[in-house]
């Protein structure tokens, strides 16, 4: 509990006004709640279609499935969750350790995916990390695009930070 405290203590107004504007977009019926029907919908509008109720139940809390997660609980989980990321200057160079160059071209903050994914894999499993691998493998699939050519899968760093820090 004082973690979670001290993540919320961490957040920034602006932070706390794009995790608003988040819960906003996925409170659906806009009834103060997030229920399992809100992602759904949410979701499914995302294009994701193969995603099962049970998936998205295990997304709320067991105590809060009955009533939906409200604002402050949302506040509290997404600020456990990432809370802890320092300021966007720290992520890119975390990142840049794993950055590609493609032709002496600067495309911007792109990472190996497989290397990031091993990497990351590694670290998860000697340390008690709040994130499964399979967490960790859905985050690097929906950051990167596979180069048809080389058949490289190039993660999106920028995208991801700006995803996690806007």
């Amino acid at each position: 509990m004082a973690s979670q405290t001290q993540a919320l203590n961490q957040l920034s107004k602006d932070q706390i006004q794009q995790f608003k504007s988040i819960f906003n977009l996925i409170d659906q019926d806009h009834d103060d709640n997030i229920s399992v029907k809100d992602l759904k919908t949410t979701i499914c509008n995302m294009g994701v279609e193969d995603i099962d109720d049970n998936t998205i139940a295990q997304m709320i809390p067991e105590n809060q499935q009955k009533t939906g997660i409200n604002f402050s609980v949302f506040l509290k989980l997404m600020s456990s969750k990432y809370g802890e990321f320092t300021e966007k200057t720290d992520l890119t160079q975390a990142f840049s350790v794993f950055k590609t160059t493609t032709s002496g071209d600067d495309d911007g903050l792109n990472c190996n995916s497989d290397e990031l994914k091993e990497s990351l894999l590694n670290t998860n499993a000697r340390n008690s990390s709040k994130m499964n691998d399979s967490s960790i493998e859905k985050i690097i699939n929906n950051f990167s695009k596979t180069n048809d050519l080389s058949g490289e899968s190039v993660f999106n760093a920028e995208s991801f930070i700006d995803t996690v820090k806007n």
